[in-house]
């Protein structure tokens, strides 16, 4: 073995610096001093961040040395594309690599720093410095490593970055990779640094060493972006492809001595296979949709012997949390349904008036004729301010299909716009009044009451299950029946196929 570690580069600065001639190994590899990591973020317009990191680290040592970073995520998503590795103005681009490649690579570089190499395999076009950049949980890990006249190295990484919805924005978590870290933020819309507006923040080491910032505690720069609304502040859905394909190594490159590695999922060839990132997103506003003005809602109370007094007193406090979520302007009115259908709060009755009279439980269970005097009353309504809320157990012999007649009745005017909108809400026979509830939204698919279901959803509305083991706060089940607080049964299709509920 030689104790000589042969490059094709040789520096002029080389004898000016603490290292021993030819970059002699002495059996160990210290540890590089960091410097400061520069960071930009550029995002597109489909809400994808373009991040391009640049960390670097100074050999004091007397010898070879190594440092280690670690580019944290948190709640982004941090997929690197590529990396370069510089020293003293020479450069090595990465290729994509299998972990068990990249790793032994890299001991067999750190063996060369360590005990030099034989003389059969010394060869020219070598550089002094190596990087391998890993894929992890929650981001990605940098290593690098160099011979001792390498005295300024710097790694670039390019990885694309995704955003989490934030308060009807676009929130990114940035790494702070070091402790003297900058970060520069380029995008349409307002920009928000750690809960600061502006485009550059930075975290720096003073004179006694402590850092500006809570670094340790938080790990990354937290990017708000907030877009101007668009006209008609519905949902924008957007997205985009990224495919990322090997570059095999040559022989007579200098790339060879530094490489890229992800994690075990990654492509087995460096030359054949390559892998995609597929980002979609749903852009919505807060809320969804806002109420109309002069909304007019009909009630009916299932007022039977199956529902009995517990029943109608657990629907009657949804109808006041209801009442709650209403605009001040809305009108309501209230049927009970029985053998017959009993007008208790005629129409138009103001949201602050909460009074009616009692509410007798009576034999029979004929909620398809309450719900079409209800449609009746509610057709009184300004286009698209009619609805109709059902609460019942929905105990009736069999299936009844004069119910979903009486949702969406066939005489019904062609204009969507005129025809009343219906809620029927399924309520557990065990709801005392202010328990905690969950709900969920029912599909014609996979319900009992699949005629019901269908009719509920022709008229714009949505049939909804109660369940009592839930941890929700009834009110909440009132506001998604006021207005949308959430979207139901989302599915991303890509080339034809569902590929995630």
């Amino acid at each position: 073995m030689t104790a000589t570690l042969a490059f094709a580069f040789v520096l002029a600065a080389a004898s000016t610096t603490p290292c021993p001639s030819g970059d002699v190994p002495d059996g160990s590899v210290g540890a590089w001093t960091q410097g400061r990591a520069r960071l930009s973020l550029r995002i597109d317009d489909d809400d994808v961040g373009h991040m391009r990191a640049r960390l670097r680290w100074r050999n004091e040592t007397h010898g070879a040395a190594s440092g280690d970073a670690t580019l944290p995520s948190r709640g982004s998503v941090l997929v690197v594309t590529g990396a370069r590795v510089r020293h003293d103005g020479l450069a090595a681009h990465a290729t994509l690599a299998d972990a068990d490649d990249a790793e032994g690579a890299w001991s067999t570089f750190i063996d060369a720093l360590t005990s030099g190499v034989a003389d059969d395999e010394v060869r020219s076009g070598r550089v002094r410095v190596a990087a391998v950049v890993e894929h992890a949980d929650d981001g990605a890990v940098v290593r690098a490593a160099g011979a001792c006249s390498a005295r300024t190295i710097d790694v670039d990484i390019d990885a694309l970055l995704t955003a989490v919805p934030h308060d009807g924005g676009l929130r990114f978590f940035v790494p702070r990779v070091f402790a003297a870290s900058a970060v520069d933020v380029d995008g349409e819309g307002a920009v928000w640094i750690d809960g600061r507006p502006g485009r550059h923040a930075s975290v720096s080491d003073d004179l006694d060493g402590n850092v500006d910032g809570d670094v340790d505690d938080l790990g990354a720069f937290v990017v708000d972006v907030f877009r101007a609304e668009r006209a008609g502040g519905g949902p924008r859905v957007h997205g985009g492809l990224v495919t990322l394909q090997p570059v095999a190594s040559s022989s007579s490159s200098s790339s060879g001595s530094s490489s890229s590695s992800t994690d075990a999922t990654a492509p087995h060839s460096a030359t054949a296979a390559s892998f995609s990132l597929v980002h979609a997103a749903l852009d919505l506003p807060r809320p969804l949709l806002d109420a109309p003005d002069a909304l007019r809602v009909v009630f009916v109370v299932d007022a039977s012997v199956s529902a009995g007094d517990v029943g109608v007193t657990r629907a009657l406090h949804l109808v006041d949390a209801v009442l709650d979520e209403l605009p001040a302007d809305a009108g309501w009115a209230l049927l009970t349904a029985a053998r017959r259908p009993t007008l208790v709060v005629p129409p138009w009755r103001g949201v602050r008036e909460r009074h009616w009279p009692a509410v007798p439980v009576q034999n029979g269970s004929n909620v398809a004729d309450a719900v079409a005097f209800a449609h009746r009353i509610a057709t009184d309504a300004l286009p698209g301010r009619g609805r109709v809320i059902v609460l019942s157990d929905l105990q009736q012999r069999g299936t009844d299909h004069r119910l979903a007649g009486a949702i969406h009745p066939t005489t019904t005017s062609p204009s969507p716009s005129s025809s009343p909108l219906v809620h029927v809400v399924a309520l557990p026979a065990d709801m005392d009044e202010g328990t905690s509830v969950s709900f969920t939204r029912s599909g014609a698919d996979d319900d009992e009451n699949r005629g019901e279901v269908v009719a509920v959803e022709t008229t714009g509305g949505v049939f909804v299950r109660v369940d009592t083991q839930g941890s929700s706060d009834p009110r909440a089940l009132a506001r998604y029946l006021v207005r949308p607080t959430r979207l139901d049964d989302p599915q991303l299709v890509v080339d034809g196929i569902v590929d995630a509920p």
